[in-house]
């Protein structure tokens, strides 16, 4: 449908005729039999109309659309989005410097900010730069927005219209719910069973409201964990950085120790070579003297074995002229006395 634009999803109040019991049995069943036939309709083309719908639309049915021929979804005031995540505040907190965040954002900050940061217990924040200081207890410490968050409610409640009746098909009161891609136009069930739209890409609004609410939220979490590895890479050549720094204390410690070891062996060495000397000139002078001993024991047993003979020869002599004689050329009778003493 050429030059057709999407609509905005506003409630439609109409004046309805009344109708019988008998034209609204008929309609139940055209209802019951347009959505069985919409169900089959859509199964076959691998779509789900539900709002757990979103990996088929986002990998086969659903592409990027121009601004001119989007589906129109209700538009969000620019004051109710967070602008960390982009979405309707949930639970904002308020902080110091005057802005606000969800509070999973903010918790997000400060997880993504920097180690030294986080051991301080501060982060920075992103619209204005300031850093921004919380307690032990985290996020919690942080007031609520609670006017901010009323808002939001409020916007919720009031957003909460539905969709605009096919003018088509008003006498069955279908209301536009789904969205042709082919033909960048609003469709209700009944006109999607038509051969117009046959084979044609169709989403239902929810399902693509859906998506580029997820859509959105992937992007800022691509954002986010974007930085987290920045960081995340920061700290890791910054820990490589210390590691490398302390394996070379670590050498120019092993070289202080071996220094020290080296001097310490050269110290005992040298004592031990001077505890050998004095234990040498101690022996020396001991065996000297010892020496000097077994020098004059010697001297001592040699006159004494020649006494001994002497004694043996005199006393060999039977007679006594021959005894007397052999006593006195032996020069031991001025010695008997003496040698009389030794055995006293």
């Amino acid at each position: 449908m050429p030059g057709f634009k999407p609509f905005e999803a506003e409630e439609i109040k109409e004046q309805q005729p009344e109708i019988t019991i008998k034209e609204k049995i008929e309609k139940e069943e055209v209802e019951k039999y347009t959505l069985e036939s919409l169900e089959y309709r859509i199964n076959n083309m691998s779509l789900l109309a539900n709002d757990d719908y979103l990996a088929s639309v986002v990998e086969s049915r659903v592409v990027d659309l121009p601004p001119e021929t989007s589906p129109n979804l209700p538009s969000i005031p620019p004051e109710l989005l967070c602008p960390q995540c982009l979405e309707l505040y949930d639970k904002p907190l308020f902080l110091p410097c005057s802005h606000t965040f969800c509070k999973n954002c903010t918790e997000m900050l400060i997880t993504t900010s920097d180690l030294v940061l986080q051991k301080r217990s501060r982060f920075i924040c992103p619209t204005c730069r300031n850093i921004i200081k919380y307690g032990p207890e985290g996020v919690d410490c942080l007031p609520r927005n609670v006017n901010l968050e009323q808002a939001v409610v409020r916007f919720k409640v009031e957003s909460k219209t539905r969709y605009p009746e096919c003018s088509r098909h008003r006498q069955f009161h279908m209301e536009l719910l789904m969205w042709c891609e082919t033909c960048a136009c609003n469709l209700c069930p009944l006109c999607a069973l038509e051969d117009s739209h046959k084979d044609h890409k169709i989403a239902p609004l929810k399902v693509l409201q859906k998506f580029k609410e997820i859509r959105r939220r992937l992007k800022q979490s691509t954002k986010a964990l974007t930085s987290k590895i920045e960081t995340l890479g920061g700290n890791i050549l910054e820990s490589q950085s210390v590691v490398s720094s302390i394996e070379m204390k670590g050498e120019d410690l092993k070289k202080r120790v071996d220094a020290e070891c080296d001097e310490m062996a050269r110290q005992v060495e040298k004592r031990r070579q001077n505890m050998y000397k004095d234990i040498e000139k101690a022996m020396h002078k001991k065996q000297w003297k010892r020496q000097q001993e077994i020098k004059q024991l010697r001297v001592e047993y040699k006159q004494t074995k020649e006494l001994l003979e002497k004694i043996s020869n005199v006393l060999d002599k039977d007679g006594p002229t021959d005894f007397m004689k052999e006593l006195e050329a032996s020069g031991l009778a001025n010695k008997v006395d003496r040698l009389a003493s030794l055995t006293s």
